[in-house]
């Protein structure tokens, strides 16, 4: 029996505003608890402008977490000190099509 892992084809401009593809797989089942709590909150402060604004330190430590993580996933073989830099500088960007990945199954071959 084959399992397939499906990918998400994910667009996000660079400090350049060049747009880059990256091809991201889902998270490790164990990363899920992180990313529902990501979710909770998201709820809680869906009336919110920006919703992160929100986010308590340990939001954002999930959050950043379940994007490194897939992002590990993803490549794994870049530096985890690259990647680590990458989601820095791009965790919001990253964030959305994460969660869908991850939750709405919305993906590419």
């Amino acid at each position: 029996m084959m399992f397939e892992i499906y990918r998400k084809e994910v667009k996000i401009k660079d400090n350049n505003g060049d747009e880059q593809v990256y091809n991201l797989r889902p998270l490790s089942g164990r990363f899920l608890p992180k990313l529902y709590k990501v979710l909770k909150a998201m709820n809680a402060n869906k009336d919110e402008e920006n919703p992160i604004d929100a986010f308590e330190e340990d939001v954002v430590d999930a959050l950043f977490t379940v994007v490194l993580e897939t992002m590990k996933a993803s490549y794994p073989d870049r530096k985890v000190e690259e990647l680590d830099m990458f989601v820095s500088q791009n965790l919001l960007k990253l964030m959305v099509p994460i969660i869908e990945l991850n939750v709405n199954g919305d993906t590419e071959e």
